[in-house]
């Protein structure tokens, strides 16, 4: 407008334009912090099963302690007599 290639008109419909869109993306945003997309409920719950495996194993019944074991060892424990081994850990637990 200030160039004069277009009239007060269509400069003020084009701000009406634009206004409504950033009125109508803001909305859109805000709707969207509030959405969750559980990873944060995740992250909390896994930290809190790692700080606190002892009590979570001490805690559970067999079905539970199975799957806390087999998450710690991918591979599963091999007993023999006396002795239990492994061939690897979870890399991601020891971290």
């Amino acid at each position: 407008m200030a160039d004069g290639r277009i009239d007060i008109g269509t400069f003020n419909s084009s701000v009406d334009r634009y206004k409504k869109k950033i009125t109508t993306l803001r909305s859109e945003q805000t709707a969207n912090k509030d959405k969750s997309s559980g990873y944060d409920e995740y992250l909390k719950k896994g930290i809190d099963l790692l700080s606190n495996f002892g009590k979570f194993y001490s805690n559970a019944d067999i079905h539970g302690k199975r799957r806390l074991i087999g998450s710690t060892f991918p591979e599963n424990l091999i007993f023999s007599k006396k002795n239990c081994r492994t061939a690897s850990l979870n890399k991601g637990i020891l971290q």
